[in-house]
């Protein structure tokens, strides 16, 4: 269970986009943008399985979870730990996303990249 103050709560449950960090086989970092869902304890994240981090992951499932807003007031909140593959329905996952998301091309971009999805982690 993870243990944030109520603020950073709600701040992880808003829709943003996070950077996830793995570690490569090379000991080298790697960090990407990527959508996520918080329930108050996990972040949910999807991605295909032929990704680096991915790749990553299934050889090292330690990785950290960065969520800024990057204009005043900055805010930030850092979860890290090991990750888990799980099942879920992708549209189970992401239905709260189209609906808060108002810009119209993020809403395409997000359901572009959601037909290429194979694995749900």
């Amino acid at each position: 269970m993870v243990h944030l103050s109520k603020t950073a709560d709600i701040f992880l449950s808003q829709t943003q986009i996070a950077v996830l960090s793995t570690v490569g086989t090379d000991n080298r970092p790697h960090s990407v943008p990527i959508w996520y869902e918080w329930d108050g304890d996990h972040a949910f994240m999807f991605t295909g399985a032929n990704t680096l981090k991915w790749k990553n992951l299934s050889n090292n499932p330690y990785a950290s979870l960065c969520v800024d807003f990057r204009e005043p007031p900055y805010r930030s909140v850092v979860v890290r730990g090991k990750v888990k593959e799980i099942k879920k329905p992708l549209h189970d996952f992401v239905r709260k996303w189209r609906f808060d998301i108002t810009d119209q091309m993020r809403e395409v971009n997000l359901l572009s990249h959601i037909r290429m999805t194979k694995r749900v982690w």
